[in-house]
């Protein structure tokens, strides 16, 4: 079925993740990260409701460029780092010092939070799939975890982070060792397929294990609010942005069961998308001076809420066997 949305055409496909082929929505999502304002064309499942771009751009490696953050490194003062460290020592669990605390309440990690919550052992054989330049694998080696290692398609070689961590060049199909924990974080949105990586994260999982997935969900007042400047649907770079009925399916189709959910959406889903309504790229130097620290504070009030009631943009969901 052929569809003009903006100018463009559009060919609807099945659902990738539950097989539906019509009653689709469309939609024309710009891209906003860098600003190149290409179109690329999405639908909505008519089943699952999950958002998924129609055709993969042939060309989608120019859309992540040097500046994409998965693969950058961050240059710190010695003050910032040290307050980075501090919260992850406390989140991790690693050492619960008052400055941990401190910037842990001022400038919430919801990722470290969850790792601390999740993965208490910290001999556990944890694997991050789609981890760029092995960044938060360091953060959490610094926090004591002993056995991490990443895997990453698309960084330029085989790396070892600053902590030694290995990082392999690899899709999740070539892994051979098993894990007590597989981390997906956000990174399942990237891929054109999730059952089958899903499908190849249980076959690497230890007996008793648990699959870890963050991701940005279209089941969320964001979406609803914002549509298409919805920032994190991410033209064209996000091509599945799984609703929660999606994972639940996805899920099921690879042999895991969804056991729990934990939104952990941030002010962002707000600054991000207002940015894009107002036509400002996140590459923008407006994106720092757009909020003041009080709007900042009322949008990260209302993502606690909308987390409590599981209407958050993006979350965490854990996934056994």
């Amino acid at each position: 079925m052929a569809t003009q949305i903006s100018g463009i055409s559009m060919t609807i496909h099945s659902c990738r993740v539950c097989g539906h082929d019509v009653d689709h929505t469309e939609y024309a999502a710009r891209e906003m990260m860098f600003g190149t304002r290409d179109v690329f064309p999405y639908f909505l499942c008519g089943d699952c409701g999950t958002l998924q771009i129609a055709e993969l751009p042939a060309d989608i490696a120019r859309y992540y460029g040097e500046g994409y953050y998965s693969f950058s490194t961050v240059e710190r003062t010695p003050l910032k780092k040290w307050l980075i460290d501090s919260r992850d020592q406390h989140n991790l669990r690693a050492r619960r010092g008052v400055a941990g605390f401190v910037v842990s309440m001022l400038k919430p990690d919801p990722t470290t939070e969850l790792i601390g919550d999740l993965i208490r052992d910290k001999s556990s054989h944890v694997l991050d799939v789609g981890c760029g330049s092995g960044e938060l694998l360091d953060r959490m080696a610094n926090a004591g975890y002993t056995r991490l290692a990443g895997v990453d398609p698309f960084i330029a070689a085989d790396l070892r982070t600053a902590t030694g961590v290995p990082v392999s060049k690899k899709f999740i199909h070539e892994v051979t060792d098993t894990y007590d924990v597989v981390m997906f974080n956000h990174s399942l949105e990237h891929v054109d397929d999730p059952i089958a990586s899903l499908t190849e994260a249980r076959r690497v999982l230890r007996p008793g294990g648990r699959v870890i997935v963050r991701i940005p969900t279209v089941s969320c007042e964001a979406w609803d609010r914002y549509g298409t400047d919805w920032v994190q649907l991410d033209a064209p770079r996000h091509f599945v942005l799984l609703s929660r009925d999606g994972v639940a399916r996805a899920a099921s189709a690879a042999g895991l069961r969804l056991t729990s959910t934990i939104d952990d959406s941030g002010e962002f889903q707000f600054t991000g998308s207002e940015l894009y309504q107002r036509d400002i790229p996140l590459s923008d130097p407006r994106r720092n001076t757009t909020f003041g620290k009080m709007a900042i504070l009322r949008y990260r009030m209302k993502a606690r809420a909308l987390n409590r009631q599981h209407r958050g943009d993006q979350a965490a969901f854990i996934l056994e066997v």
